[in-house]
This record gives C-alpha cells, structure tokens and sequence, in this order.
C-alpha cells in the first residue's frame, strides 16, 4: 500500500439486534478509530470510513470487532504493508 493512497472501507452488519461494531485502522506512530451499532427498529449498521495512508513505513493494521450481546465479540485482524516509493 502506497503512502497517500486513499484506504476506504465499506462494512455492514445485517438483521442483528444490538450489535455494535469497532473498526481500528493502526500503523507506526498512530491510529484511527470508529464505531457504530444497530438497534430496534434499525436492522443494518453500515459505515464507510475512508483514512489516508499516512507517511509512515511498515504495518498497516485493520482491526474488526463484532460486539453480539447473546454470542460475545468476534474478530477480525488483517495486516498490510505501507511502502514509500
């Protein structure tokens, strides 16, 4: 992934009640953050958080979190690599 690239994600929980959603986009020397959820009578959470790839090098990490209250928390983690060129 190239330093400056425009990094948009598009998540969706769909016809869970009360679920809430954490996503963490991390790399060396910082991070960001966003959540949401659903409630009655919304069935489907959806977000499009878009971040620019900083000027950093190294890992660039998305962290996914799945809060279900009848089931607990699932997660997700991937990893890319931010190369300067």
């Amino acid at each position: 992934m190239a330093a400056d690239a425009v990094l948009a994600l598009d998540g969706h929980v769909v016809a869970v009640d009360d679920a809430g959603v954490t996503a963490r986009l991390g790399w060396p020397g910082g991070r960001h953050a966003c959540a949401g959820g659903t409630s009655p009578p919304r069935l489907r959470a959806g977000g499009d958080p878009a971040a620019v790839v900083p000027e950093a090098e190294g890992p660039l990490c998305l962290d996914l979190e799945l809060h279900l209250p009848a089931w607990g928390v699932i997660v997700s983690h991937d990893e890319s690599t931010i190369a300067n060129t």
